[in-house]
């Protein structure tokens, strides 16, 4: 068998476990812009056109455009709202696979895929609407696309690739931008070793402002503004001071199992530790494997003390810094990856059982992790997806239920058709006074953005008379399930 075809036949394998993965510990509707994007979608139907006046939102092509698509051709259901998000994951561990073997060959392509695979993280959210998958997926081009450029190979086309997947890239958020300065300290340092020539990276660079210059004479003719993108982002974004919690909350995420009980990214950084070590000790190291080491700290250091949201609010401390997502670090795992398989290869060359014990290792802490933060994020959204499936089955005049709730059964059980059919259950609202409906209490909320507090508990109340209960479903007490669901019918 030729090795390209022994290639495809591995990276098929990884991607179908990887997907199977996903699937069955799948998240669904859920986080914090959900709501917002599933909205933007269907008031861009409704116009005719893209208000980008009202909102940074309607800027981000990138993630509106697929899901356009979907909802003018099969309907917005929740799988195929996370769907764009699922398959950029899929992409982005085909492309993890291609950028390692260019880089240290089919072994290190190989393992770098196998450990984004069962990343707990990629896991997790993999199929919920992470809009940083798809960031991810747009870097993953653009360094693969450089790769092969700087090396002379298809210079046009992969120059072509380059460009478009950094539009691709801007049009998700604006954060989408720091891969530039990746590759200006990528071609800067190939520069200073003479690979490719100074004149071809500043025509690249020139080409490339070019574009985003003409994204802004775009945003003038339409909105009047050069960089409304960025003022309809500063409308949408959190503004925090930079203290030391803040300074503390992305290492806390990365290295800890604070704030949410798990570990998000399970022990991934913590072995990164001595790779990323090792690989800084000598200029040999660095050498070869430059690319990875700027891609991923510059990545870190822009997402953690310089974030992109923030970039015209100037240097005042106290409202520069903005509100730290965990998803923001999702772009860390391709080039940690990459690097912790290339020195996994390297140190263990010629010696293939300590390879494989090693893989191994590395590999099945990330499995067992995934199994503890992914089904912890799929349980926490399982009693959401229950309810909304029973209302497709059981109508009334009115549904009685909590805001994170109310705006899941809106927009994926009623598709705004009746705005007036949903009804907040507000602190101090007498449920006793309610005459007619279905009334949702209890259950899971998601943890990362529900409001649990919000949830309306029973406890050990009895409900009233005219209540009937018509649906339970009895599961392990948490954190984000302070009692089990149930479903009451009021006549």
């Amino acid at each position: 068998m030729k090795d390209s075809h022994r290639n495809i036949v591995w990276i098929s394998i990884i991607l179908i476990l990887a997907l199977g993965l996903r699937i069955h510990y799948f998240q669904g509707w859920g986080l914090g812009d959900d709501a917002n994007y599933f909205s933007a979608i269907h008031t861009i139907d409704w116009l005719g056109r893209v208000p980008l006046e009202e909102s940074g939102y309607y800027y981000r092509v990138s993630f509106w455009a697929p899901l356009l698509i979907l909802h003018k051709t099969i309907g917005l259901s929740e799988p195929a709202f996370v769907s764009p998000i699922l398959f950029a994951d899929m992409v982005t561990i085909g492309l993890v696979f291609l950028v390692g073997t260019t880089l240290g060959g089919r072994r290190v392509g190989l393992l770098s895929s196998i450990l984004l695979a069962v990343s707990p993280f990629d896991v997790a959210f993999g199929t919920s609407f992470s809009i940083d998958h798809i960031q991810s997926m747009f870097f993953c081009i653009t360094i693969l696309a450089y790769l092969h450029w700087v090396r002379g190979e298809n210079a046009w086309r992969n120059g072509s690739i380059i460009c478009i997947s950094i539009l691709g890239a801007y049009f998700v958020t604006p954060k989408g931008l720091m891969i530039i300065p990746i590759l200006v300290i990528i071609g800067g340092f190939n520069a200073s070793r003479k690979i490719g020539h100074i004149k071809e990276h500043v025509i690249l660079f020139v080409v490339i402002g070019c574009l985003l210059a003409s994204t802004m004479i775009a945003d003038y003719m339409l909105t009047g503004d050069f960089v409304g993108y960025f003022s309809g982002e500063k409308k949408m974004t959190m503004k925090i001071p930079l203290n030391w919690r803040t300074l503390t909350e992305y290492p806390s995420i990365m290295f800890t199992d604070k704030p949410f009980g798990v570990r998000l990214f399970g022990l991934h950084f913590w072995i990164l530790i001595p790779f990323m070590a090792y690989s800084m000790t000598s200029y040999r190291r660095v050498k070869r494997i430059f690319p990875l080491l700027a891609w991923f700290w510059a990545i870190l250091g822009f997402t953690w003390l310089f974030p992109p949201h923030a970039v015209l609010d100037g240097f005042d401390l106290n409202s520069f810094y903005t509100f730290q997502n965990f998803r923001y670090l999702g772009p860390l795992l391709p080039p940690s990856c990459i690097l912790i398989a290339f020195w996994t290869c390297k140190l263990t060359r010629g010696r293939d059982l300590m390879f494989i014990i090693l893989a191994l290792s590395i590999a099945s802490v990330s499995l067992y992790h995934t199994t503890l933060t992914a089904g912890f994020a799929s349980d926490a959204q399982s009693d959401q997806r229950y309810a909304r499936q029973f209302l497709r089955e059981h109508d009334a005049e009115h549904i009685y239920c909590d805001l994170a709730m109310k705006m899941g059964v809106e927009r994926l059980v009623y598709h705004f058709e009746h705005p007036q059919k949903t009804v907040e259950i507000k602190p101090g609202m007498r449920l006793k006074e309610i005459k007619e409906g279905i009334v949702i209490t209890g259950g899971s909320r998601n943890p990362f953005y529900g409001c649990n507090e919000c949830i309306y508990i029973m406890g050990d109340r009895k409900p009233p008379e005219h209540w009937t209960l018509i649906a339970h479903l009895p599961k392990k007490k948490a954190d984000y399930r302070p009692e089990d669901l149930r479903i009451w019918r009021v006549d």
